[in-house]
């Protein structure tokens, strides 16, 4: 077989049209792709965002009761020192005879 320029003219022409035609084909799967996976991204941030939300409300809870409990052992620091400082007046008073 001779090689000719025809043969050098249409071999681009040949993988034009062959693009030209795959190309929709490729475009459209491309397509449904890129919203598929917008779709499942969306999903997906939606779903963190819940999360990210119940999380949030969970530390303040924690926060408060923490709060809560760092005031009830404030509260029960102050009355062992007031029943420590009553102790120590007992202990100084002369007995009674």
């Amino acid at each position: 077989m001779q090689l000719s320029i025809t043969h050098f003219v249409f071999m681009p022409v040949g993988v034009l049209v062959g693009g030209l035609m795959v190309w929709p084909i490729l475009k459209g799967t491309l397509a449904r792709a890129d919203a598929d996976a917008r779709a499942l991204g969306e999903d997906e941030r939606r779903l963190l965002a819940e999360q990210l939300k119940a999380a949030s409300h969970e530390i303040a809870s924690l926060n408060a009761r923490l709060a809560a409990t760092e005031d009830r052992a404030q509260r029960i620091q102050s009355d062992l020192d007031q029943t420590s400082r009553d102790r120590a007046q007992l202990s100084k008073r002369p007995e009674m005879p």
